[in-house]
């Protein structure tokens, strides 16, 4: 198992250089051999544990374990306590949800503050199976199905390919002692009855299941990254352009399932994409899907994703120089220089005008559909939407960006990209209006 162990880690090095890495353990068998593989394995590795005060004095007898571990394999420790209970009822979450994004949270500030390389967890081939088992029953799509990764982030699965029987067999051989977690034994959780009642009789099917369902995992990752590169041409065409036509929309999507791969993290649902596509061949004139953040339009044949705009951010007003404004986004103000002290700085963080030039008020929202403005530098209209494919701004951030307009609808300054070639400074300002971005 060490031999197959260090082959695994061969892959998770980075430049060639020897891992550093972080080593979660709980105590119970299976991280307890993850730290013993490391050790043996000579790998550079610390040990960080979580005491989730659930579970009276079994829990502080756990710490008490991994701290004892960490010294006879002479590596350094973290051990952080959680008021879990408290957090759970503050919070209106399970105790299972809370204590994973408790420990999840942890463990990454540990990484990143301490710039290790991964977080070894000790998930194995069981535990696999029983979150694809349990993901198809809540109707998981090709990712659910795929389940646990091999590396997904900073979080490194050296024992992914291993089943829970030859992890106990190495500790059995190797007289490794460790701690038995008494909830892992109660099968009122859906995962510990698949664990106990579903997967021990996996043999009796199939003798050597756990070669089969490796390969079954190979054939998932494979087929899954065939539809994310699919998928990104559709997100390119979304994301930079106006809109694009049902034909090529359909020519491109093909089926809802590459849909939901392209905008699963935009929080679109697999039947929301599936009534999309429906709709879309049924004719329909317009169809309409949202998200979290967004939502996806077709109008008389023309496919849109836009974004939810912020009520917050729209239409804010600066009345006179001097004034300033400010949300939870973003903050504008303006100050008045003298032409003769004025100094031009390049950040576009700024933008100048002649101020007797400009007609308050200044209105500050997001883009619309058919804009246009002077760039600086130009005589020329410009779309704003040709603007931002020319500066490679992705459409899902278009709705961000702060337009600037003055009393007539005029475009003065796209905030923290270009201004307009209006109303510029000449040889007869007197008096600069400056813009800032802060």
């Amino acid at each position: 198992m060490l031999e197959k162990f260090v082959e695994n880690i061969e892959s998770f090095k980075k430049e060639n250089k020897a891992l550093n890495v972080l080593v979660a353990v709980s105590g119970g068998v299976d991280s307890t051999v993850l730290a013993h593989l490391c050790h043996k394995a000579g790998i550079n590795f610390s040990i960080a544990h979580c005491n989730f005060k659930l579970r009276s004095t079994e829990s502080d007898e756990d710490q008490r374990f991994v701290e004892q571990l960490a010294d006879d394999l002479g590596v350094s420790l973290f051990v952080q306590s959680f008021d879990t209970l408290k957090v759970s009822q503050d919070k209106s979450l399970s105790i299972q949800l809370t204590a994973r994004e408790l420990r999840y949270d942890w463990f990454e500030e540990l990484v990143k503050n301490n710039n290790f390389d991964y977080l070894f967890a000790a998930h194995h081939l069981n535990d696999r199976v029983e979150t694809t088992l349990f993901n198809f029953l809540r109707g998981g799509g090709i990712a659910g199905l795929r389940s646990i990764q091999k590396i997904n982030n900073y979080i490194a699965r050296p024992l992914l390919n291993f089943t829970r029987q030859d992890i106990e067999l190495y500790a059995v051989v190797h007289n490794i002692i460790w701690r038995e977690d008494s909830s892992n034994a109660s099968k009122k959780y859906t995962r510990n009855y698949i664990r106990h009642e579903i997967i021990p009789h996996f043999a009796d099917v199939h003798e050597h299941w756990e070669k089969s369902v490796n390969n079954t995992y190979k054939r998932l990752e494979q087929a899954e990254q065939i539809l994310k590169n699919q998928a990104q041409e559709i997100i390119q065409k979304l994301y930079f352009y106006d809109s694009i036509s049902k034909g090529e929309f359909l020519a491109l999507v093909q089926e809802p399932v590459l849909l939901e791969i392209s905008l699963k993290e935009l929080g679109f649902r697999f039947d929301q994409c599936e009534y999309f596509i429906q709709e879309l061949k049924l004719n329909k004139t317009h169809i309409e899907i949202i998200g979290e953040n967004y939502k996806l339009i077709s109008n008389r044949g023309e496919i849109e994703l836009l974004k939810l705009v912020d009520p917050e951010q729209l239409d804010m007003y600066l009345e006179k120089p001097g004034d300033e404004v400010a949300n939870s986004k973003l903050c504008i103000a303006t100050s008045i220089i003298r032409r003769d002290v004025f100094q031009f700085d390049k950040d576009q963080q700024n933008a100048y005008f002649d101020l007797a030039l400009i007609k308050f008020p200044i209105t500050i929202s997001s883009w619309k559909k058919g804009d246009t403005f002077v760039p600086f530098g130009m005589k020329g209209k410009k779309k704003l939407s040709d603007f931002f494919i020319d500066a490679k701004i992705p459409r899902h951030l278009k709705y961000e960006i702060p337009i600037l307009r003055d009393a007539k609808g005029e475009i003065l300054w796209i905030a923290g990209y270009r201004q307009s070639n209006k109303y510029i400074i000449n040889s007869e300002t007197q008096d600069v209006l400056i813009f800032h971005l802060i």
